[in-house]
């Protein structure tokens, strides 16, 4: 059995802006968090769906903070129809916090470059009206979004007897943490939104986003 938490009703945003202040004395408002979220997943999905070809059926997204280090992962996997199906298909998206998920990919792209830069400022322009000033600064933003939910699920989950914890934000993510052997396991699913991204290829271009 699982306790589902709605996002609203976490410490995510305050923690977050606490990391961000504490770290590297960035000034973001708690109102602007769900925001992020949001434009952090789309950006990703944007990035795969761009990246995507039948000769390369399983690519993936690695967030790296930093030091280049893991964080975060994203799957895009192609499944061809069966038999003799007029179907064409169809690709889905996976998340990962373990980079041991993320062997034998065709293509991994990361967040330590100028076309991951250019989707992420388009995206939280056409959505937030904002933009990052560097790379480092989308990077910073976008490890400490992970590393919170990560650290809210570790705070509310620390009687094995409970069973698993998940929080929820509807149509954007649903993350949890369960025991297996008394270690904490975490996972992160994709919400239908961010699902429906790669499903809908209208307006789908050969070339990423123009940087402004």
């Amino acid at each position: 059995m699982s306790n589902a938490v709605d996002f609203d009703k976490t410490a995510i945003p305050s923690m977050f802006v606490n990391m961000i202040k504490d770290r590297w004395n960035y000034n973001i408002s708690i109102d602007v968090v769900p925001g992020l979220y949001r434009s952090m997943f789309n950006a990703i999905a944007t990035l795969l769906k761009y990246q995507r070809s039948k000769n390369n059926p399983h690519i993936g997204f690695k967030l790296l903070n930093e030091a280049g280090e893991f964080v975060f992962g994203a799957i895009l996997d192609y499944h061809a129809p069966e038999g003799d199906s007029d179907d064409t298909g169809n690709w889905t998206l996976s998340f990962t916090f373990n980079e041991e998920d993320m062997t034998d990919l065709n293509a991994v792209y990361d967040n330590h470059s100028d076309m991951f830069f250019t989707v992420a400022n388009h995206e939280i322009r056409s959505s937030m009206y904002g933009n990052f000033q560097t790379e480092l600064a989308a990077t910073n933003v976008y490890v400490a979004l992970v590393e919170t939910i990560a650290k809210q699920l570790d705070a509310i989950s620390n009687d094995p007897e409970n069973g698993e914890v998940e929080i929820t934000m509807p149509g954007i993510f649903m993350a949890g943490v369960g025991f297996e052997d008394g270690q904490k396991i975490f996972y992160i699913i994709p919400g239908h939104n961010i699902k429906q991204q790669i499903k809908d290829d209208k307006g789908l271009s050969k070339d990423l986003p123009k940087a402004a």
